[in-house]
């Protein structure tokens, strides 16, 4: 490279006694590094450019604006570059939105240390290909462990457990907690059902219980009598329910009910049913039939009475050893009294 340089000559006082002209010459080769230790007086560089392996020493951080277009960014575990700011690919899904961190959200598949791995999507979060968490927000339904049904139109839907409300269509305000607990349901509406296969059948076990209403179901297989039922409330393990407005406890191996504190009874007693009297004598046997659900009957004898007294026994079977009821002693009627009697009743008079 060129070198300008003019040498000068001075005395001991400093007076200059010799001058030189100015040397030009050009020189190659490569020059030393240049150091703190060996260069202790340098202080100022302009314009000098350095490989940054001829630098020792600390490096200092470097600001520096710049201009041009930088390089686009590839990610070696990506499908795709990162070409918009918003959407950033990655092995098996997409992280979208905001990326500092306040409003992003994913949609793929996210390893959970299994071979499947849990899947998040706009249907909700999979994991082993199997729904866990479900909804659909604009109706108010939600369903975690593989329940629900997301083409219902029915809102205010809640269930969890495997297939719980599988089936359900426009039914809605449904509970279901329990392995397809209220799974046929249909178009069923206000139920709770807590249980495995609670309310999914009916009293058969086997037929489908779609469009009952406004029913409870607690316990293993607790069922209602029969689809399309209201207000039934059935509660105990393998309970059948009795139908419509009614409430059930227990199944029937039950021994006791126990019912601690006062018990506030406000319904009404059983209708009393007379049923109708066939071969009635005055002394001999008889037969009251199409009994439902009676507590009472009354006999009235025929020809103005006996003449002193009467008194008879009766049964609901045709053997007079098993379930007697008897009467009192009246001349011209005798009543019995049973708990609750569906059918026929056999009865027996003697008096004088």
């Amino acid at each position: 490279m060129p070198v300008s340089a003019t040498v000068a000559a001075t005395n001991s006082s400093g007076q200059i006694v010799a001058q030189t002209g100015t040397i030009t010459n050009s020189t190659t080769g490569t020059a030393a590094n240049i150091t703190a230790a060996t260069n202790a007086t340098l202080t100022t560089l302009s314009a000098l450019s350095l490989p940054y392996s001829q630098l020792s020493g600390t490096v200092p951080t470097w600001n520096q604006n710049t201009t041009g277009n930088a390089a686009t960014a590839t990610y070696a575990t990506s499908a795709g570059t990162a070409t918009d700011p918003t959407k950033l690919p990655l092995t098996g899904g997409t992280l979208t939105g905001a990326l500092n961190g306040t409003s992003a959200s994913f949609s793929g598949a996210v390893s959970a240390g299994t071979t499947t791995p849990t899947t998040i999507g706009s249907s909700g979060v999979l994991l082993n290909g199997v729904p866990a968490l479900q909804s659909q927000t604009l109706l108010n339904n939600y369903y975690s462990g593989g329940a629900g049904n997301l083409t219902g139109t029915g809102p205010s839907n809640t269930a969890n457990g495997f297939q719980a409300l599988h089936s359900n269509t426009t039914g809605n305000y449904n509970t279901a907690n329990g392995f397809q607990a209220l799974y046929d349901n249909t178009t069923g509406s206000n139920n709770t059902a807590n249980g495995f296969y609670a309310g999914q059948y009916i009293a058969d076990g086997v037929t489908a219980n779609q469009t009952s209403s406004n029913s409870v179901y607690e316990g293993f297989q607790a069922y209602p009598l029969a689809s399309g039922d209201t207000n039934e409330n059935v509660i105990g393990n393998t309970a059948i329910g009795n139908g419509s407005n009614t409430t059930t406890l227990g199944n029937t191996t039950t021994l006791g009910t126990w019912l601690n504190g006062t018990q506030h009874i406000t319904a009404t007693a059983p209708i009393t049913s007379a049923g109708t009297i066939a071969a009635y004598s005055t002394n001999a046997g008889g037969e009251i039939t199409g009994l439902s659900a009676a507590t009472s009957v009354t006999i009235t004898f025929a020809n103005s009475g006996w003449t002193n007294a009467a008194f008879c026994t009766a049964n609901s079977s045709t053997t007079l050893a098993t379930n007697v009821y008897n009467s009192i002693q009246s001349k011209t009627a005798v009543t019995f009294t049973f708990p609750a009697l569906t059918g026929n009743l056999f009865y027996h008079c003697d008096g004088n």
